[in-house]
């Protein structure tokens, strides 16, 4: 079990120093002396190399240290990187995804003879000419042991990789501070050790625990927890820290100093850990191969970081789902007795409870949704690979800059943009950017520009992507349209250029004059709408021709808790995210007009058709013949609506439950949620409602 979470700890550790590798050889390419990047990769060819030993992972040792040795005589000087060399280490880093994603799932892993192949002709030499060398040898230092440790006894001692991190600190001259701190055998140890982690984090810089912070997270905790920390002040905000939680019963702080050498000579011997064919076999004393100083568990600056599960975070979501149902019903409760002159005091005393809950709810809902968000450059950071790789196949030369990754979304909304982008920029790359003879005939510069941009706009994130390449050709896309019969000549003629750019979306549709192996099949843009519309989000292309082509796409932050405009139609309620709603009217007899026999309002020159939000659901949108009282002026594919309703509720801010597998594939539903009266209503999906 704990073989199989220090795996798992090295495999995420793998997947970000791949990630940072990736936009490092990008980079690289840019400025080939940047000595800094090389520096950079290195450190995570040994990283990965240190941790692939320690759970003997030989294949990756090799491959690895094999890497490094070419890194090591181009930041020496022996080598110039040349576009060969780089292409090798973009090649390395596509064995070492797939050796990775072996590891997670448990199947094979790829054979090394073919990179190592490809290693060894840029090398010129064979394998085994470097492999007894300094970088081998296992230094004591390397595989410190801090001091003996009896579970149960009250000492800790931290592991090689935490080790070796604390030796590091020490060697650069910063004090180390070891935090101990032993709690009652209260039922609660696990979140006791996690609030201290949170709390002394947010006082020092943490170097790692004993239990780990996963340890901890999994509940694997004992009666005392120990820390080894940096700290400015000696460690002592960090111990009023750790007093300041509840059922602490005794703190010590003492500076922290490396065993003599005798100590470290000796535990070096008895802690040498090897690597063997397989995660677990056996172990030799001389495989450690320098395993470095950084740490395969991500425990630095806990009190910044912490990995949280996602599991135990839809599960508080969920009570937040109900302090946020329950904290209307409350107040309501309150205005009822206090319109009761004999309990007005309670009124009162339940209205400052109310104030109290909405308080504290409202933070929890934010503090939840805030955990829930990932940064958007956990997405971005394959694309400069991507396009490179692309603009190369194409033969064109294309700059690719990514400006604002600051931005978070929910994991949802996430997941759902990643192939909405992919095909973006694929097309940009494919279709935008002309070639480079074909630029210079135009004036233009042989490199090609892509630029991806995003930035938050009040609760929405946007993300534009922005190529000044040919543009779309409105004229193009109108007979390429009548071509494929998706509309008549006449119909294409009357369609304005921005109404043209929107045929775009159409299943099918395509003005590529050939399919080439990155794109122009007629399959992707409908995809990146449907995949956009699924998560509440919308795209808008603008493009002149000879100028460029930019998509910008809006995104809510998250989809768990959002406003909504409650109505009422034939008794039934039902809500519609107000990112929706353009406007509510109250509509009278002679507002409603008759367009080729259907019911419409005309709305400053604009035409909404109106149609009953009941007969859309019962697939007769047309039911009523327009006789409502109100109408919401919405959307649906882009194309104005106005739903009938019996009655406008209110606006309030609901919790999104899921219909499940079956319920939610209907079409025109998007969910459902209680709203604080107890009484269930269905969230409306306007952008399928007329497509069931």
């Amino acid at each position: 079990m704990e073989h199989m979470e220090d795996l798992t700890a090295f495999l995420e550790e793998v997947d970000e120093l791949l990630a940072n590798t990736e936009q490092n050889l990008v980079e690289l390419e840019k400025s080939p002396s940047g000595k800094a990047i090389i520096q950079e990769i290195f450190r995570a060819m040994h990283t990965i190399k240190g941790g692939a030993a320690t759970l003997g992972l030989q294949d990756g040792v090799e491959v690895t240290h094999a890497t490094e040795s070419i890194l090591d005589t181009i930041r020496s000087g022996q080598r110039a990187l040349t576009r060969e060399i780089t292409d090798l280490l973009f090649s390395v880093l596509d064995w070492l995804s797939s050796w990775k994603a072996a590891l997670e799932s448990g199947s094979e892993r790829p054979p090394i003879e073919s990179i190592m192949a490809q290693i060894h002709g840029i090398q010129g030499a064979r394998p085994g000419a470097d492999e007894t060398g300094e970088d081998a040898a296992t230094s004591s230092e390397d595989v410190l042991q801090v001091e003996d440790y009896r579970e149960g006894e009250g000492s800790f001692t931290p592991d090689p990789d935490l080790a070796r991190q604390i030796a590091e600190k020490l060697k650069q001259g910063e004090p180390v501070y070891k935090l101990t701190v032993s709690l009652d055998q209260a039922e609660l140890l696990s979140v006791r050790c996690f609030q201290l982690l949170v709390l002394v984090g947010e006082e020092a810089e943490i170097i790692g625990s004993v239990p780990s912070a996963e340890k901890v997270e999994a509940g694997e905790v004992g009666d005392a927890l120990a820390i080894y920390l940096t700290s400015d002040d000696g460690g002592e905000s960090a111990r009023r820290a750790a007093e300041s939680v509840q059922d602490v019963i005794q703190v010590s702080l003492v500076p922290y100093e490396l065993p003599t050498q005798e100590q470290a000579g000796r535990q070096a011997g008895q802690g040498a850990r090897g690597h063997g064919p397989t995660p677990g076999g056996p172990e030799s004393p001389d495989a450690q191969e320098d395993s470095g100083s950084d740490s395969l568990v991500r425990t630095t600056n806990l009190g910044r970081t912490v990995r949280v599960n996602v599991a135990l975070l839809d599960l508080l979501l969920n009570l937040v789902g109900e302090l946020v149902i329950d904290r209307p019903r409350l107040s309501q409760l309150a205005s009822r007795l206090q319109a009761n002159t004999d309990t007005a005091v309670i009124g009162n005393e339940v209205a400052a409870l109310s104030a109290r809950l909405q308080r504290t709810s409202q933070e929890l809902q934010e503090g939840i949704m805030k955990a829930r968000l990932l940064p958007l450059r956990s997405i971005l950071s394959k694309f400069p690979r991507m396009v490179r790789d692309l603009s190369s196949r194409c033969g064109k030369l294309i700059d690719f800059e990514i400006r604002g990754e600051r931005p978070e979304l929910d994991r949802t909304v996430l997941e759902a943009i990643d192939d909405p982008l992919i095909h973006i920029l694929r097309n940009a790359v494919d279709h935008g950017i002309e070639m480079p003879e074909e630029r210079k005939a135009l004036g233009k510069p042989e490199r090609g520009r892509i630029t991806l941009s995003a930035w938050y706009q009040e609760n929405q994130v946007l993300i534009r992507i922005r190529d000044d390449g040919r543009g779309i050709d409105p004229d193009r896309i109108r007979e390429s349209a009548v071509n494929k019969g998706i509309i008549t000549r006449e119909a294409a003629a009357r369609l304005s250029d921005r109404e043209a750019l929107e045929l775009i979306f159409t299943p099918g549709f395509s003005t590529a004059r050939e399919a080439t192996e990155v794109s122009g099949r007629g399959v992707g843009m409908d995809v990146v709408k449907s995949n956009l519309e699924r998560v509440n989000g919308h795209i808008e292309i603008k493009s002149q021709v000879g100028v460029g082509t930019s998509a910008t796409l809006r995104l809510p932050l998250t989809l768990a808790i959002v406003r909504a405009l409650l109505v009422e139609c034939s008794g039934i309620t039902y809500a519609i995210p107000t990112p929706s709603v353009e406007e509510v009217l109250a509509v009278r007899r002679d507002d409603v007009k008759t367009i080729k026999g259907k019911a419409a309002l005309t709305v400053r020159g604009r035409v909404f058709p109106l149609v009953s939000l009941e007969g859309c659901l019962k697939d007769d949108p047309w039911m009523g013949n327009g006789k409502f009282r109100y109408a919401v002026l919405t959307r649906t594919h882009d194309e104005p609506l106005a739903l009938g309703v019996d009655r406008l509720i209110g606006e309030e801010e609901i919790v999104v439950k899921e219909l499940g597998r079956i319920l939610s594939r209907i079409k025109g539903i998007g969910g459902a949620t209680i709203l604080p009266q107890g009484d269930p209503a269905v969230i409306l999906d306007t952008n399928t409602l007329l497509w069931r």
